[in-house]
């Protein structure tokens, strides 16, 4: 579990290559690029588009809020190396989502859904694996959940790769995503992994 030392502004993870830690004001460009992108946004359910400069702030916002609730690990990948912002790696926990109706929180206990996105020059680079895998480890290890979910529109056979070589599988396919801009219905393969057959 999170220990209280481990406060919202502090929040680090680190990878090899890559450190995820939370996005800050000064992250705000960045942010607006990679999904004002729409090789990037295209692949996203849950994002709104055309992606503005507001709408990079609210999401900044909204991630420093989730994290005080620990409902959400919305957390920036920047290269070790250089400090380039590389992309998004998050993690929901619907249990801890105060907006969610009690009945629903209990029924999803110990689930979390994982998620990233990559700015496109950092695209083939295995930054997506890299931070992925670091943020499932985190979920099993530090905050004792017991099975992970994600899922991939069809058309991104790069992000399915991502979650097969960390051991998910289909526990679902062809389901129907509602995209949040209001746009016609996307058919999604949903992943499912479970603590005791991630890969190491």
């Amino acid at each position: 579990m999170i220990n209280g030392a481990m406060q919202h502004r502090t929040f680090v993870l680190e990878t090899p290559r890559l450190i995820l830690r939370l996005l800050a004001d000064e992250d705000e460009e960045a942010v607006h690029q990679l999904y004002a992108d729409w090789d990037v946004a295209k692949s996203l359910s849950r994002l709104t588009y055309p992606f503005s400069v507001e709408a990079a702030r609210r999401f900044i916002a909204d991630a420093r809020a989730g994290l005080v609730e620990r409902s959400t690990y919305m957390l920036g990948m920047f290269e070790r190396e250089s400090g380039a912002f590389v992309g998004i790696v998050s993690l929901r926990v619907p249990s801890q989502n105060p907006a969610l109706p009690e009945a629903e929180r209990a029924e999803e206990a110990g689930l979390g859904i994982l998620g990233y996105s990559v700015a496109r020059p950092y695209w083939r680079r295995g930054f997506a694996s890299e931070g992925a895998k670091r943020m499932v480890a985190f979920a099993f290890d530090e905050l004792g959940l017991s099975r992970l979910q994600a899922s991939v529109l069809h058309g991104n056979p790069a992000s399915a790769r991502v979650l097969e070589r960390l051991g998910f599988t289909v526990v679902e396919a062809g389901v129907v995503e509602e995209p949040a801009d209001g746009g016609p219905p996307r058919r999604a393969d949903r992943y499912v992994l479970v603590r005791r057959n991630r890969a190491q």
